[in-house]
């Protein structure tokens, strides 16, 4: 059996972007605690809690993982990042009341590559599960091939 080449690059992508995330918002805690001290913010833990669940995922199945699957789930992740990056200069050049229409474009185009992120990262892990099932049935199939020849 040929082993393959393990591929990690989501699982590292996704933890590191789970301790940005996680740096960014103890920053962000302790302004908004300072505005509001008695709120309580869980939703704090939910985005970086998602990616590190998404690194472990990636982890766990590194070795038969459908890398076009994973490396579009990526690319999904980081679009609205780029998108919220590129279109803060916008503000400054429309008016007050385009800014409404700017904020939901950004929003509508956030929602939709998280969507389809998360039918990639799906579509990714089915796929690692169905490849590695296959390849166990290739493995059994060879190895019972080999027991009739010397019977």
């Amino acid at each position: 059996m040929v082993k393959k080449k393990s591929y990690i690059v989501p699982s590292i992508f996704f933890l590191a972007l789970s301790v940005i995330l996680i740096v960014i918002q103890i920053i962000l805690l302790r302004q908004w605690k300072a505005i509001h001290p008695e709120k309580k913010f869980y939703s704090f833990i939910l985005a970086p809690g998602i990616f590190l669940f998404e690194a472990i995922i990636y982890f766990l199945i590194r070795n038969h993982i459908f890398k076009k699957w994973a490396n579009l789930h990526m690319i999904c992740v980081i679009s609205p990042i780029i998108i919220s990056v590129l279109l803060v200069p916008m503000f400054n050049i429309f008016p007050k009341q385009k800014i409404i229409i700017v904020l939901n474009i950004q929003s509508s185009l956030s929602w939709m590559f998280t969507i389809a992120g998360y039918i990639f990262f799906i579509s990714a892990v089915a796929k690692s599960f169905l490849l590695r099932k296959d390849e166990l049935i290739k493995d059994e199939q060879s190895s019972n091939l080999l027991d009739d020849i010397s019977d």
